[in-house]
C-alpha cells in the first residue's frame, strides 16, 4: 500500500499562514522528490483557501504562482 507524501506548506495554508506556505510550495517545486501535481493542487487550493479568508493578497499570490507553473490550466 502506497502512503501519500505530506506536501510541504499545506499545514501552513491550513494554518492561514499563507505567505509561509506558498513560499514552503515554491521550495518544494525546487525539488524534483516530490509529486509536482500534487503541489500545485495545492498552491490551487491555497489560493482559495486564502480568498475565502478574505486575505486577498495572498490569494492573487497563490492563485498568480499557480497559473505561472500551470498555465494549460486556465
Amino acid at each position: 500500500m502506497k502512503t501519500r507524501q505530506l506536501i510541504p506548506g499545506c499545514l501552513l495554508l491550513s494554518s492561514k499562514q499563507f505567505a509561509d506556505g506558498h513560499q514552503s510550495l515554491l521550495t518544494a517545486l525546487g525539488h524534483g522528490d516530490v509529486n509536482r501535481a500534487e503541489v500545485l493542487n495545492t498552491l490551487f487550493g491555497g489560493g482559495m483557501q486564502a480568498f475565502n479568508a478574505r486575505d486577498y493578497n495572498s490569494a492573487i499570490s497563490l492563485m498568480r504562482e499557480y497559473v505561472k507553473q500551470y498555465p494549460r490550466n486556465l
